[in-house]
């Protein structure tokens, strides 16, 4: 008896000790659950919800009594994320645990972003050796940091301006292209897109227009093009696109060409900043996968390399790249190299283009205009050097070099008995912004000893729009030295008329562009009236540039412009030539202008 209730009294002590520890070991869990800032919820075998601490009240909005007896959801857009959650309890049951971040929304509808783990434990009871199987599941508020992370994302990947994608991200999509691409579906394109002429209207018009031009440049792309199309901007005035496969198809330049089409259609129309209207062009070089590379770099160059080809063209037009176009710009390397050499070894020649009066009926001026004699190459056309004397800066020596002999021959001329009128020296914007662009021309008058009276100065609007009181002071000091001032291209720029009004010039330039057309374009024609009928009331002389017929010859006369330049009068002409010209050739212009003007 006695040993039974020795027993008795160990079995009791036994449950009372194994209560004390259990009551303990439950406080200290409850004590966890509520101090810690970890949403916490446990679910029994079933995956039903037995607890939950505050936090997890908190951080999803769902009180304790309606999450009870509930599995945890994940929600999305469209409601609940059975996708996502079926992974998560898939991983739990192979291995026991998950972990990982997941959107989904609060009880309040907020979207929010979980870092969250599951863990599967199983407790064995020491008395009936019975398995409990419980699911904890741990949740933390990582919103902000995800929210950052976008921020920096779309920082790092998206152009803020037009959120459109920058160039790091075309990069990436272009190696996803070239990673996905199908056998039945071998090409996609890349297209580079420049607006032209952008830097000058961005300068004339300001930044902040400039920014607003750029953003309706991307939407009006963003409406025509296909969504399936990637847009994106490079930076600055350029654009890219990426055409994918499905578009492409097996004749990818048939897709092209519509795609091209469909955006210098959007160019058709203007573009209305505030009170400004601005008429804008846009040049496209285009590659191809994999005809023109098969790396993403080599398919960008290969798109760089069309669109620069499109530029040294006339702009305003689209290419695909051709592998001559290698040649073309390994040549355009050797040029630059051999333009550094000609300057040294004096290869350069200066040609005259006469100006023509029609009222006077005779040579009233001319233009000195740059060639290169080649030893190698014979006599260079200027559209294959000056541009790129202009990108690397040898633009500068080039233009002090024709104006040193524009002032050695007017001198000669002069003494000759030869000299009609003035010379004129085309001026770079580059080198007119130099700050000491006017000390350096005084040097060189005083070097060769010129007189300025005999020469103009052409500038371009280009060369006007920076610093506008630096650009009215330069003329003023030119001018007191003798130079007169042209202001060449007119009419081209998107600010002439306050050109006009606040620089003292004394002659425009109409740019070819309107003469050309002066015949068939009503619209050519007017504005040229118009620009004629303004500068004579400044007191301003008028050149028409490029004028090859006597019906243009008559039209100009009519309106009132009587100086004319262009092949009708004479090509640019070497000295020599030059000198015969001036003796047999004026009694057949005063015949040319007497008939256009009966």
């Amino acid at each position: 008896m006695a040993g039974l209730l020795a027993i008795m009294a160990y079995g009791k002590w036994i449950t009372m000790s194994l209560t004390f520890h259990n009551n303990r070991r439950q406080t200290f869990i409850d004590s966890l659950m509520e101090n810690t800032k970890e949403g916490i919820w446990i679910a029994n075998k079933d995956r039903e919800i037995e607890q939950v601490n505050n936090a997890f009240t908190e951080i999803t909005g769902i009180k304790s009594e309606d999450a009870l007896n509930k599995c945890f959801k994940i929600m999305k857009d469209s409601g609940r994320n059975y996708e996502v959650e079926n992974l998560i309890w898939q991983e739990v049951v192979k291995s026991g645990f998950w972990h990982g971040e997941i959107w989904s929304y609060r009880e309040d509808g907020q979207r929010v972003s979980f870092d969250m783990s599951v863990t599967r434990v199983s407790t064995e009871s020491k008395l009936s050796k019975k398995i409990d199987i419980k699911y904890v599941g741990m949740i933390t508020d990582v919103t902000d940091r995800k929210q950052n992370e976008q921020a920096m994302h779309q920082l790092a990947t998206r152009d803020q301006l037009t959120t459109l994608p920058n160039r790091t991200l075309f990069v990436e999509y272009i190696k996803h292209s070239i990673s996905t691409v199908q056998s039945n579906l071998p090409h996609f394109a890349i297209a580079f897109i420049d607006l032209d002429h952008f830097k000058k209207v961005n300068t004339s018009i300001g930044l902040l227009q400039g920014d607003k031009l750029i953003k309706q440049v991307a939407d009006r792309l963003t409406a025509v093009l296909d969504p399936s199309l990637t847009l994106a901007r490079l930076g600055g005035d350029e654009f890219a696109l990426l055409i994918p496969g499905h578009l492409c198809g097996n004749n990818p330049i048939f897709y092209i060409k519509r795609v091209v089409a469909d955006i210098q259609q959007e160019f058709e129309s203007v573009f209305v900043l505030d009170d400004a209207e601005v008429n804008m062009t846009t040049s496209i070089g285009v590659s191809i996968f994999p005809n023109h590379g098969t790396k993403a770099d080599q398919l960008m160059r290969c798109a760089d390399t069309a669109l620069n080809r499109v530029k040294i063209s006339g702009r305003n037009s689209a290419l695909i790249f051709d592998h001559l176009m290698d040649d073309i710009t390994s040549d355009q390397l050797n040029i630059e190299s051999e333009l550094v050499a000609a300057i040294s070894n004096r290869e350069l020649v200066v040609f005259y283009q006469p100006v023509y009066h029609t009222q006077h009926h005779s040579i009233s001026g001319f233009e000195a205009l740059v060639r290169w004699q080649s030893p190698v190459r014979g006599l260079v056309p200027p559209d294959q050097f000056i541009p790129i004397a202009e990108q690397n800066g040898l633009i500068r020596q080039l233009d002090f070099y024709v104006l040193e002999q524009a002032l050695i021959k007017a001198e000669e001329w002069r003494q000759q008995g030869v000299l009609k009128g003035r010379i004129a020296v085309n001026i770079s914007s580059i080198n007119f912004q130099q700050a000491d662009f006017v000390e350096q021309v005084s040097q060189l008058v005083n070097k060769v000893n010129g007189d300025c009276n005999f020469i103009e100065l052409e500038l371009t609007e280009t060369a006007m729009m920076k610093g506008a009181d630096l650009v009215s002071k330069n003329i003023d000091s030119l001018k007191n030295m003798g130079f007169s001032i042209a202001l060449d291209d007119f009419g081209t720029g998107y600010s002439s008329l306050l050109h006009l009004r606040q620089f003292n010039i004394d002659k425009v330039k109409i740019d070819r562009s309107f003469t050309k057309e002066i015949e068939l374009s009503t619209q050519d024609r007017n504005i040229t009236s118009v620009i004629i009928q303004l500068a004579n009331a400044l007191s301003i002389e008028v050149v028409a540039e490029g004028v090859e017929n006597e019906t243009q010859a008559y039209i100009l006369h009519v309106m009132g412009c009587f100086l004319l330049q262009g092949y009708l009068v004479s090509r640019p002409l070497p000295e020599a030539q030059l000198m015969m010209f001036l003796e047999k050739e004026i009694e057949y212009l005063k015949k040319v202008t007497e008939k256009a003007e009966s």
